[in-house]
C-alpha cells in the first residue's frame, strides 16, 4: 500500500517555508517550515512534528493490533510522540523519540499494558528500521475516562 505526500518549497530551501498536502486529502494543504534556530511559527507545521505524528500513529496502530490479538481491545488510546531532530543547523537526523501512551483497556493491568506498549515499540523499530543505538522510549499508563483538552 503506497501513501504519498507532496511538499512544495517556496522560499530558500532548506530553510524558508512551503506547503505539504497528502493524496488522501484528509486535510487541506498545511503550511510547513523548517526553522533553523528560532521557534517555529505557530501557524506552520515543522518536519519534526510531521515525523512525530507519523511515528505516533504507527505506534498506536501496532499497540491496538496487539491488544486486539490478546482479546483485550482498547476502548481508547492516546499516543503523545516527541521526536528530537539534530540540534545543529541543517542537521535533520532523528536524535531521539519518546512516546507517552495512555489507554482505557478492560481486562489488562498496568504491567500488561506496559508490556504491550513495549512490544508495540519493538514492532515500530522493526517496521521503520530504527537503529538500536537511537534512543526510543515509551511510557504507558492505564487511565479511567480521558478528559479532552480544548
Amino acid at each position: 500500500m503506497r501513501r504519498r505526500a507532496t511538499i512544495t518549497w517556496l522560499d530558500r530551501p532548506p530553510e524558508g517555508r512551503g506547503r505539504v498536502r497528502v493524496d488522501s486529502r484528509a486535510f487541506t494543504a498545511l503550511a510547513i517550515s523548517a526553522p533553523a534556530d528560532e521557534p517555529p511559527n505557530p501557524h506552520e507545521v515543522t518536519p519534526g512534528e510531521l515525523l512525530a505524528a507519523a511515528h505516533g500513529a504507527m505506534l498506536l496502530g501496532a499497540l491496538a493490533e496487539l491488544l486486539e490479538a490478546d482479546g483485550t481491545p482498547a476502548r481508547e488510546l492516546v499516543v503523545e510522540a516527541d521526536c528530537e531532530i539534530g540540534g545543529e543547523k541543517l542537521d535533520h537526523r532523528l536524535a531521539a523519540v519518546e512516546f507517552g501512551v495512555h489507554g482505557i483497556v478492560e481486562g489488562v493491568d498496568e504491567g500488561g499494558f506496559e508490556a504491550s506498549a513495549a512490544a508495540a515499540l519493538d514492532r515500530l523499530r522493526d517496521w521503520l528500521g530504527l537503529a538500536d543505538e537511537l534512543p526510543v522510549t515509551v511510557r504507558a499508563h492505564l487511565r479511567g475516562a480521558l478528559r479532552r483538552s480544548g
